[in-house]
Formats: structure tokens, C-alpha cells, sequence
């Protein structure tokens, strides 16, 4: 007799939940939208350009911005960087926090 007799064998039932379940839960969700601190952080893009707007996280904003920005305060759209709907240069209007997406239109 072994010392790991005392150990049962594993519920193998067809509707038991498994170890992957709980992977599967924590590590779904949406490869584009912003996460955790980052959705606490979002704020409104609007576009001067293409005329959208767009929430957008924190990371995504300061990326934007490189390799060029420029700020002019006295415009209504006072950033002049990389658009995250487009892609293009354009001038952008930040607004924190995000605008309700429903009034957004």
C-alpha cells in the first residue's frame, strides 16, 4: 500500500466544470476594447477630419500621438494628431469622461 491511496479519483461527468472553464472565463472578453484601468480612463475622440467620434482608452490616445503632435489651444479641435478612426492627421477634440455613446450620434 502507497501513501497516495487515500486520493480519489477525478469527477470525469460530462457536465462538471473544468479547470479550462475558469481560464476561459477570465482570459475571453474583446481583443480591441480597452481593459481595466484603461476603461475607468477612456475618454471621447472627435474628429474634425471624418467627423466621428470615438472612445478611446488611454494607451490608444498617448500612441496616437506619436511621432508628431501639436497642441493649439484657442481651436475647438485643439489636438493635431493621428486619428484612431481613420488614421489619418487630423485635427481631434478630446473630451473626458467618454461621452454616453448613444448621444455620441
Amino acid at each position: 500500500m502507497n501513501g497516495f491511496d487515500r486520493i480519489g479519483a477525478p469527477d470525469v461527468t460530462p457536465g462538471a466544470r473544468g479547470r479550462h472553464d475558469g481560464r476561459r472565463a477570465v482570459f475571453s472578453g474583446t481583443v480591441d476594447g480597452p481593459r481595466g484601468l484603461d476603461r475607468w480612463l477612456e475618454c471621447t475622440v472627435a474628429c474634425a477630419r471624418c467627423a466621428r467620434r470615438r472612445g478611446v482608452g488611454p494607451t490608444r490616445l498617448l500612441l496616437s500621438c506619436v511621432p508628431f503632435a501639436l497642441v493649439v489651444p484657442w481651436r475647438t479641435h485643439p489636438l493635431l494628431a493621428r486619428c484612431p478612426s481613420c488614421a489619418r492627421m487630423a485635427w481631434l477634440q478630446v473630451r473626458y469622461p467618454a461621452d454616453d455613446p448613444d448621444a455620441a450620434g
